[in-house]
């Protein structure tokens, strides 16, 4: 086993027993249990994409190709490799959270009421309210909970994150992601898009988009950023550092 896969098996080893230890914290068990939620409506809205698959293609590839046409959306190659996962996030992203107008799958969720428990329905329309967003680590108040500052808008917010707790050299990148609050916490998911501060691809996006939230151009831009030039993006162990 070479080195450096066994310094990322101690570390993923590591993360499991830190999260283990934790989670009888009681807003942790929250932040669990919020997360448990959150991949169930998740699981129930990619069922619910399977059956409509053919709509929602054409709905995007329309929603992308008028885009494109308008000037809003600038496109290079844009494909998706259902075998990769970050692929299928991006594109998981497109189709459940608010980038088409009034047809995103949380919105059918509502409208339809696949989902009828008032907490469920408010859970859903929390999704459909997430923002994406650039964010840089601040600093950590306490095990599991994160200061991150939006590099675009200049707002920080707290998240409640198990794995960031973990040492990672996450002062040195920027993480692209979707953050959902619910019952007062902020959690990150989706996306996990990993950026270093000093590569001047990055540095050239917050420039141009510096005070800007255009959430399906920016994440189209920083998907093919990072397909393009997947060795400036951050090492493996730092992504194995926030949950997925």
């Amino acid at each position: 086993m070479k080195e450096k896969e066994m310094y990322e098996n101690l570390l993923d080893a590591f993360i499991d027993l830190d999260v283990e230890k934790h989670k009888r914290i009681p807003y942790i068990k929250e932040y669990r249990e919020i997360r448990k939620l959150h991949q169930e409506m998740i699981n129930k809205m990619m069922e619910y994409y399977t059956q409509h698959e053919n709509t929602y293609q054409n709905k995007l590839t329309q929603f992308l190709d008028e885009s494109y046409y308008k000037g809003n959306i600038k496109l290079y190659n844009f494909e998706i490799d259902f075998s990769n996962r970050l692929d299928n996030q991006v594109f998981g992203d497109l189709v459940v959270y608010n980038h088409i107008p009034g047809q995103s799958i949380c919105q059918a969720f509502i409208d339809n009421k696949k989902v009828r428990a008032q907490r469920k329905i408010e859970f859903v329309q929390a999704m459909l309210n997430s923002k994406l967003g650039l964010f840089e680590y601040v600093e950590n108040k306490e095990y599991g909970r994160h200061i991150l500052k939006n590099i675009l808008s200049g707002q920080t917010i707290e998240v409640t994150d198990q794995k960031l707790s973990v040492p990672s050299g996450k002062d040195n990148v920027y993480l692209y992601d979707r953050v959902i609050e619910f019952e007062g916490i902020h959690f990150i998911c989706g996306i996990h898009m990993f950026f270093n501060k000093n590569d001047p691809d990055i540095r050239k996006f917050i420039k141009r988009n510096k005070g800007k939230y255009r959430p399906t151009s920016q994440l189209l831009e920083l998907f093919q950023l990072t397909k393009q030039n997947e060795k400036s993006t951050i090492s493996k162990k730092y992504r194995k550092a926030s949950l997925y």
